[in-house]
């Protein structure tokens, strides 16, 4: 999920300055909803029940629970992510009347569309859409997401407004949060072409909309390779490896971003496809690979010059022996940050193996064989930072001989049309 310093980014507040939005009143009263509850709640899994209560549980979500989600209040706006857990978690998963279920989706699905299209607070709108998002034909394990809350979420990709209303950054990113999960789990035929377009059309994006900031713009265009790399994981094709490959070598984009759609390429299987040109996303992964280790290796040195500095506070003698465990003072080196990176590019190299020739299958053992010692290293818990930082500053040196020595083609990481 969106985590809350990303939210923070998508300039919400701008968005509420001195504007007003569209509230629904609550016709329930906070007792009246509350006697109310336990004759939902049974409606849902008792047959007579739900048809004898149907116009209850109108009442309860018309009246109450959906307008209490409309709220600009501090308060209720707050319990937004409670209230949305608990329509999934208390009502719609546990229903056991599979007409009721069908009945309060279907009504879900029209009240948080509305909304989500309406001119109301960004955080509404917001909580409105992950709602359209986890909605689901059939709550079973896996889950089969509803076909009409797809669409629901591409239109708000697709449209810029609705009726004059616009859609603000922060909506297009809840229906991209939805859209991954929906691929995830499989994504109704009607609507395949529908959401490649859509991902396809905000990853070729070079400018960033005037209301998101550009590492937020970068997250949503790693969320649309997400929902590619899950519809094409089968059998993927020439455009969405161009894509992704060359979000791989953009150097706009920053390492993890990066690192994560070097990742995606081992959800596909290459054994399938057809006339990917695995040469060029390899080039890109070297071109990454040089970059993730200048890093680390600016990092290192970084590391190396403040454990040199306080040594002579630690009284070891020199800081040759500084330990690297969790209770240990003095500086740190990063790890988990290397590791993760290094295994990052080295799964996605691997992953091409089926699609390419001998010669680029040489050039890929080459950049991955020296990041398997220093990933070895930096998982040992008994070995140093400083042992670690040593490899790494070595390993800085062999990688750009070895991407350099290689022979680009022409086509390499080119941007998709």
């Amino acid at each position: 999920m969106f985590s809350a310093a990303l939210l923070a980014g998508l300039a919400l507040a701008a968005h509420a300055q001195a504007q007003q939005y569209r509230t629904i009143p609550p016709q329930l009263s906070e007792r009246a909803a509350k006697q109310l509850t336990l004759i939902v709640a049974q409606a849902l899994r008792n047959p007579q029940n739900f048809q004898q209560d149907k116009t209850k549980i109108d009442a309860y979500f018309k009246q109450y629970y959906f307008p209490k989600m409309t709220s600009t209040l501090p308060a209720d706006l707050g319990l937004l992510a409670k209230r949305r857990e608990d329509l999934f978690k208390r009502y719609l998963r546990s229903a056991q009347v599979k007409a009721a279920q069908e009945y309060l989706t279907d009504m879900t699905l029209k009240i948080t569309r509305s909304i989500a299209q309406g001119n109301y607070h960004p955080a509404v709108r917001y909580n409105a859409v992950l709602i359209l998002g986890e909605l689901d034909q059939q709550y079973t394990v896996p889950p089969v997401p509803l076909p009409a809350g797809t669409n629901a979420l591409l239109e708000l990709l697709e449209k810029e407004d609705f009726k004059g209303v616009k859609v603000p950054a922060s909506v297009r990113l809840g229906a991209l949060v939805g859209l991954a999960r929906h691929a995830r789990f499989g994504i109704d035929a009607q609507y395949a072409d529908r959401v490649t377009k859509a991902a396809l059309g905000l990853i070729a994006e070079e400018q960033s909309p005037a209301d998101l900031a550009p590492e937020v713009h970068h997250w949503m265009k790693c969320q649309a390779a997400r929902i590619l790399a899950n519809q094409y994981a089968q059998k993927p094709n020439p455009q969405i490896q161009s894509a992704l490959t060359a979000m791989i070598a953009d150097s706009k984009m920053n390492l993890e971003d990066r690192c994560c759609m070097a990742a995606l390429l081992k959800k596909f299987k290459y054994e399938a496809a057809e006339g990917i040109d695995g040469t060029a996303t390899l080039v890109a992964l070297g071109g990454l690979t040089k970059d993730v280790v200048s890093d680390e290796a600016s990092l290192a040195r970084d590391y190396q010059k403040a454990v040199l500095q306080s040594a002579p506070a630690t009284g070891r003698g020199g800081f040759g022996r500084i330990p690297s465990g969790a209770g240990s003072a003095g500086p740190k080196y990063q790890r988990r940050r290397l590791l993760a990176r290094l295994k990052a590019v080295t799964d996605g190299a691997q992953s091409l193996q089926a699609i390419l020739p001998d010669a680029a299958k040489e050039q890929l053992k080459s950049l991955i064989t020296p990041l398997a010692s220093v990933m070895q290293t930096a998982a040992d818990k008994n070995a140093l930072d400083l042992d670690v930082t040593r490899q790494v500053l070595e390993l800085a040196s062999e990688i750009d001989n070895v991407v350099n020595g290689w022979q680009q083609p022409a086509n390499a990481a080119k941007k998709p049309a």
